[in-house]
This record gives structure tokens, sequence and C-alpha cells, in this order.
């Protein structure tokens, strides 16, 4: 009866009365029909196996002055089986008629998580108490009728466990306590007054995180100077045993000149190694400085480098003091600044060697001259002063007529021809054929040149001849004019303007800084 369900304006009235006691004082019969208002009790949907109900209050119809709260584990239909007299009420007769609803209570409210009560741990943490072995506590919920899976819990632990150890919530009975490996807790695990976070897996509790003090504690190593290789440290635990991921760390007294061990509290000596496995080498841990111990079950990995960790001619960055540098890496150890073979890194920054820059290639500059061939197209301003310009000079003007023709024109006319007339003589030979086929002068005989002539002459005439109009096409001869022009003294003034341009002048040859943002560090060498 974990899980608490409610329907909105859920009101009736009794149909029976209700009894304060005996038979039937369990069964509330409500007005016919009315019952599906209210919720339907059952099995919850998570946790597993809880169930649910709703709170009824019963009012009386007369004074309104009568309460009782009743739990309601089960509806059919228009009757509810009901737990009686719930919040401190008082179990009552009631009649039939009486107002029954579905409304919030201070039971209801007491369930809620507020959120000041989420934020302040109240829901979350719990003190716990009991001994070294046996652990209980009581959280204040309500509703809370077993453990399910899942459940968070902080707790306090009152004083550091012996060695396996149970934890009792709400007298839920005593469950075993594992580490996150499933383990049973070693001695010392668990560390009075520090919070540690208990998980319920369904059959036993879980420490899943926390540990604070018992796995990364924080301690001075006590060790003498003349013992540098033996840390010593105390964590006020009075650890009995070590568990596997037990982490410490520890400032150094000393700086080691061989391999290295660690003592916690009054247990044996265990030795450390560097991260790498090996053994620490000298001045692998240096005075002063802070280094995280890890038992991993049979000794101590740290987080220190040995030197063959990082080969002669490793360059590295370090924040830090250039005098710790030895202290902290060793003395094979230096800035990069040129000496002892070393490159000169001071600054500078580096560059993958192999392709357009072989090992050792120097080069680059923090500023560059800008030329005209690093210049973008632009144009100047120019300016100009207004002038005049003034001309004079005396000149003449030859002319030469190299001769020249005039046009004449005239209008048409004729010429009259009158002819008295004349006459035209004429000579004509005649001749006849014979039947032979000769010829013969018609006159006579064929050998008398002159037998068959006739002479004569035409009659005169005149024949009335008009020569036609025409132009006559005169020319004058061309001749030169010999024309000369007299001198002339010329003087001219231009208007003013501005010819005289000056481009103007700008920059001072400032180099351009090309250096990326940057912040300085040391780069130090291994060099032996």
């Amino acid at each position: 009866m974990s899980i608490e369900i409610s329907s909105n304006n859920a009101s009736t009235t009794l149909a029976l009365a209700l009894p304060a006691s005996g038979v039937g004082s369990t069964q509330v019969t409500l007005t016919s029909g009315t019952g599906k208002l209210f919720p339907q009790p059952g099995p919850a949907s998570y946790p597993p196996g809880e169930t649910t109900y709703f709170r009824l209050s019963l009012v009386d119809a007369a004074t309104q002055t009568k309460h009782e709260i009743v739990y309601v584990t089960s509806r059919v239909g228009d009757v509810l089986t009901v737990l009686r007299g719930q919040e401190g009420t008082a179990v009552q007769q009631w009649n039939a008629g009486d107002i029954a609803f579905n409304g919030n209570t201070a039971g209801t409210e007491g369930v809620q998580v507020q959120v000041t009560q989420l934020q302040s741990g109240y829901l979350t943490y719990v003190a716990g108490q009991g001994s070294t072995s046996a652990l209980s506590a009581t959280l204040p919920i309500q509703g809370l009728s077993g453990l399910n899976a899942g459940i968070t819990l902080n707790v306090l632990i009152p004083s550091t466990n012996a060695g396996a150890y149970t934890f009792n919530l709400n007298n839920f009975g005593n469950r075993a306590v594992v580490d996150s490996l499933g383990n049973p807790l070693d001695a010392g695990y668990l560390v009075g007054g520090v919070i540690y976070q208990f998980v319920y897996d369904g059959t036993r509790w879980v420490v899943s995180s926390g540990n604070d003090k018992a796995r990364a504690l924080y301690v001075d190593d006590s060790a003498p100077a003349s013992a540098p290789n033996g840390l010593i440290v105390n964590t006020g635990l009075n650890l009995t045993a070590l568990t596997r991921g037990f982490i410490v760390y520890v400032r150094a007294a000393n700086t080691n000149s061989t391999g290295v061990t660690l003592k916690v509290d009054n247990l044996a000596p265990v030795p450390a190694v560097a991260s790498d496995g090996n053994a620490i080498q000298a001045t692998g841990i240096k005075s002063g400085g802070t280094y995280r111990f890890l038992f991993d079950g049979q000794r101590f990995v740290t987080d220190v480098s040995n030197n063959q960790s990082f080969p002669i001619g490793t360059v590295l960055d370090f924040w830090g003091n250039q005098s710790d540098i030895v202290t902290k890496y060793g003395p094979g150890w230096q800035v990069a600044d040129g000496s002892n073979g070393t490159p000169d890194l001071r600054d500078r920054m580096t560059i993958g060697a192999g392709l357009s820059y072989q090992k050792g290639a120097v080069g680059g500059a923090t500023t560059v001259a800008l030329t005209v061939e690093n210049l973008p197209p632009h144009s100047h301003p120019a300016s100009q002063t207004p002038h005049t310009h003034h001309l004079a000079w005396d000149h003449a003007h030859g002319v030469n007529d190299g001769g020249h023709a005039h046009g004449v024109s005239q209008s048409p006319h004729g010429h009259g021809v009158n002819d008295p007339g004349h006459q035209h003589a004429y000579h004509v030979i005649a001749r006849a054929t014979t039947d032979a086929g000769s010829t013969a002068l018609t006159g006579g005989g064929t050998t008398t040149s002159w037998d068959g002539q006739f002479d004569g002459i035409t009659d005169g005439s005149g024949t009335g001849i008009w020569i036609q109009p025409q132009y006559a096409n005169v020319s004058i001869n061309g001749s030169g004019a010999n024309i000369s022009i007299q001198n002339f003294h010329t003087e001219i003034d231009t208007w003013g303007a501005n010819a005289n341009v000056t481009v103007g002048n700008t920059g001072n040859g400032t180099p351009v800084g090309v250096i990326n943002p940057y912040v300085a560090l040391w780069k130090i060498i291994r060099v032996s």
C-alpha cells in the first residue's frame, strides 16, 4: 500500500450506514452508480510487488463537523474495502446520506517530495548508527513498505568498519554491504565520519561511490632525510589492511635515490613502481612533489614517469619555475636554450619536420615588412594647387597663291548656216549579158572602153542646215595673287586650374606582426 492514486472531484454519499465496528465496518457502500467516479486500486506498475490505494474522507451530512479518513484498498463497483481511522482520525458511526469524497489530506502531502526536501537531502541522506560490523538507520519516508532494487541512499558511517558489514534500513532486515566489485568489505574500507553512497541491488547494499577518505587520501610523508626511499604516511584511519583500489596522494619529504616503498599506518611497507610498471628511478620522487599511489592488490602504482619513458632528446612543455625543472624532472633535464647541444627554443615555436622542413631547420620572423607586391590593388587620394598659364609671341602669316582658275557661265545659243544650193556630178557604166553567158557594154562592142558609159549632173538644191545651241566652256587662265598678311603680337592667358597634382603620402613602414596568440612557458629537453 505504498503508491497512492486519486481521481479529480470524486464525491458522493453513502448508500448504507457504516458501523464503527463489527460486521460491515470495513465495507463502504456508495450511492448506486457513483463508484466509477473513484480510482481502482490494484497492483502497482512499479515498484514490483507494490499495490495502490486512495484516501476517502467521510463527513456527516447534518453538521459537517464529524470527520474520518479511511484508506481504500479495493473497489468492486460501488462497494469499497477500507482501513478505518487513518491519519489520527477516530473510527465513527456513519449514516446513509453522509458525504464521502476523494481529496488531499495531510497524509497525501506527507508522501509528496517537496523541492526543499529533495535539495536538502532530507529524503536521500541518513545518519547511520551501529557498530564496526553492523549499521542501521531510519529514513523518514511515509509509505515505504519494503526495499526495492535501485534505492539509493547517502549514509554517514558512525565508525570505521572492522571487516564484513551489514546494513538495516527502516527495520527491513540486515542486508550485506559489498564493494563495487561485489566483494565483502575489508577492514577500514568504510571510515567513521565519512558519507558513502549505498545502492540496493535487490539483495544487498553496494557501496558504489564515495570512499573519499579511505580511497583518496591526501597525506604528508614523514620519512626522515636519512631514509629518502621509504615513504611513511599516517592516514589517521588505523587501517589494518589495504583494499585493492585504495588510493592515497602523498607529498614527498625527500628526493629518492633508488627504488621506493610506501608504509601506510602500521602496515608493512609496500613496493611502489612508476607508471610503466618498473621501479622508480633516482629522483623520480622529488621533495615537495605530490604523487598518487594506487594499490593494485600487490604493490602501489604511481603516476611517476621514469626517465626511460622520455628518451634523450625529448622536448616537453613545463609550466613552472625554471629552478623546479631539475627538482621535478631530474638532473638530466634543462631548458632548451642552445647549450649542451640542445636547440634554442626560447621565443620559438616548433614545427614538424619531414616534408618542407628538415630536422634542425630554423626560420620565420615575428614581423614582416610589406612590399608593393604584397599590397592589394588600391588608389591614392590626390591634391593640387590652383595656377594659370601665360603665353605671348609675335608672328606673321605668309600666304602663297600657286595660281588658280575662274569658271565662266553663259546662256545657251545657236549658230545659223545658209546653203544657197549645189550640184553633184555622176558617171555610170552599163553592161549586158549574152546568151553565151558573156557580158558586153550596152553601147556596143565589148572591147571599147567608153561604150556603155553615161555622165550627168544632179539638180542644185539648198539643204537648210542649222547648228544646235551649245555652251562655249570658256576658261580663264590661273594667276598667283601674291597676298601677304601683316605681323601681329599675340598674348594668351589661361584660366586658373588645379593642374599641379600631388599624391598624398601615408603610412610609416611599421613591420606587420605575424605571430599567433601565445602563452609563454618553458621548453625543456632531456639531455642525459
